[in-house]
């Protein structure tokens, strides 16, 4: 590994925002079990636990991994930066998959990696986040299980569109003001 002198400002900035990501990330799955926990807790019959775990268990072997990744290099690319945020959006999109779909309240935690990909990645990757969120989130409308969108009446199918369409609206509201904050 090269000593923190011999890397370039920019490439240790990148080093340090990828070791901070490595330690959010742990957060986040630290709070995944947690909910699943209380879900199963108050709803024995909730979502599929082994599936669930499975997804939870392969964030935190990614995270392993990039934290490995990190210890040994002398910097991220943002490329890299970007395809780790671009991952934790698929994980978020199959676990809204499991429990519950576009109705599950955490769909808005999808507006977390925009926020991130803005501060750190700049307007490019933050616009392509928001792309990546809009589709993930929309694609839960195909994939999540049906019941899931009829559960309070034949209006709730057009309340979580309109949720679809307000979260993409805000995903690009802050996409610009924070890049613009940012540069």
């Amino acid at each position: 590994m090269n000593s923190p002198l011999e890397i370039a400002p920019e490439a240790m900035s990148r080093l340090v925002t990828l070791r901070w990501l490595v330690r959010l990330r742990w957060v986040t799955i630290g709070g995944l079990l947690l909910v699943i926990a209380f879900a199963r807790l108050a709803v024995p019959e909730s979502a599929a636990l082994g599936a669930t775990l499975a997804l939870v268990a392969a964030a935190g072997a990614s995270n392993v991994a990039m934290d490995r990744w990190a210890r040994r290099s002398s910097g991220a690319s943002n490329r890299l930066l970007a395809a780790i945020l671009a991952f934790d959006v698929l994980l978020l999109t199959a676990l809204l998959a499991i429990a519950g779909g576009p109705g599950n309240p955490f769909s808005v935690i999808y507006l977390v990696q925009v926020t991130l990909a803005a501060v750190v990645l700049g307007a490019r990757w933050a616009w392509a986040l928001v792309g990546a969120t809009v589709v993930c989130f929309g694609a839960l409308f195909l994939i999540a299980p049906s019941h899931a969108l009829h559960v309070h009446g034949s209006t709730f199918p057009l309340h979580l569109q309109g949720m679809w369409v307000a979260f993409g609206v805000t995903a690009s509201l802050i996409a610009y003001f924070v890049t613009q904050i940012a540069a």
